[in-house]
């Protein structure tokens, strides 16, 4: 019986796969073994110099986020304490001006209110609806939270001076400002308008978030350049704030009673600045661009289909605080730059929109 014959390779051939191995095991040294969740590849290829990649890689993905979740805890705590305050304090009484709303602007008030409390219910329901389906966190539900935490931040543009005012005929009960610690003792509650801008935030404002994402995702799709798909959705958010505004301004529903920097109708009572369209813009934007740019990632390994910026037994908690954190620092930024610039040109404004008579508690 013959044995087996043994094998010859051609000259050179135990050379070239030896050198391949060990151009392998370098490449392999060089990438981060890390899963989509954050935690490290365990296994017989990952050496000590995979460890470390890994190590840095998931430190480098996590800091932000804790950063975030921090901020977003800072920013809950912040206003549970004012919200409290002001709902225990025993003056929720409306803001009002001396003289009456006139029928056809309190007609536009009334509409405005309808029309936002029609889409908040419809808006919930379909939040509610998804959620259920996915049993877990979904990207409506993420910025619907998130959103709605930042609400606390939007009378703060008259911290410094009145400088803007909704129409005292929408449901209000003044507002939570004055029991901030860092609010100076001049600052003149704001009729908040609970079912306008309270509504916004809560039903408008995460709408808005998923549209933004839903066109950048589509033009992604189509192959349009990352950036300049960004830009389009920036800019579709400036067009949307600009119509909605002058919309309120025309019919009485808001007003600007000073404004600094570019403005369009300076001086006149519907006067508008510019710099609210830029700088709401980016702020109303970015939660619809960072989700786009994590759910329509061009690895599809990659794509989050549902929210997920922690690993773990927290992952839901932390990025529930992670998107509370960008919300807010978001909006902070916005309301800093506003109380900076808005200053310089006055305009009359009729008493129900915090004119020369002004607006009291009541």
């Amino acid at each position: 019986m013959l044995g087996r014959l043994p094998v010859r390779h051609a000259p050179g051939t135990a050379h070239r796969r030896a050198r391949l191995r060990l151009q392998q095991h370098r490449l392999r040294a060089r990438q981060p073994h890390v899963r989509r969740d954050g935690r490290p590849v365990r296994g017989s290829d990952a050496g000590p110099r995979d460890a470390r990649a890994s190590r840095d890689a998931v430190t480098a993905r996590r800091w932000p986020v804790a950063a975030l979740a921090a901020t977003g805890s800072v920013a809950l705590l912040v206003q549970i304490v004012a919200y409290g305050a002001w709902l225990t304090s025993g003056k929720l009484g409306p803001v009002r001006s001396i003289g009456p709303v006139p029928a056809d602007v309190a007609r536009n008030v009334h509409a405005a209110e309808l029309t936002l409390v029609g889409l908040a219910a419809v808006w919930l329901v379909l939040v509610g609806w998804t959620s259920w389906q996915q049993r877990g966190l979904t990207w409506p539900l993420l910025w619907t939270a998130a959103w709605a935490s930042a609400y606390w931040q939007e009378p703060l543009v008259n911290a410094r001076r009145r400088t803007f005012s909704f129409n005292d005929g929408f449901v209000n009960f003044g507002d939570w400002t004055t029991h901030l610690p860092f609010v100076p003792d001049s600052y003149q509650p704001l009729p908040e308008a609970l079912l306008l801008e309270g509504l916004v935030f809560l039903a408008l404002l995460p709408a808005l978030t998923m549209v933004v994402a839903g066109l950048v995702g589509w033009l992604l799709r189509r192959g349009l350049g990352r950036a300049v798909a960004f830009v389009v959705g920036y800019v579709a958010v400036v067009a949307f704030d600009v119509c909605f505004e002058l919309a309120g301004i025309s019919q009485d529903l808001l007003a600007y009673v000073e404004v600094g920097g570019p403005a369009l109708r300076s001086g006149d009572p519907d006067q508008w600045p510019l710099y609210e369209g830029v700088a709401i813009g980016a702020a109303w934007a970015f939660p619809g661009l960072l989700t786009a740019a994590r759910r329509d990632r061009g690895d599809a390994a990659c794509r989050e289909v549902r929210p997920r910026w922690w690993g773990g037994r927290w992952a839901t908690l932390v990025t529930l605080l992670a998107a509370v954190g960008v919300v807010n620092v978001v909006f902070g930024l916005y309301n800093a730059g506003y109380l900076a610039i808005m200053a310089g040109t006055v305009a009359d404004q009729p008493p129900w929109l915090g004119g020369a008579v002004g607006l009291v508690a009541r």
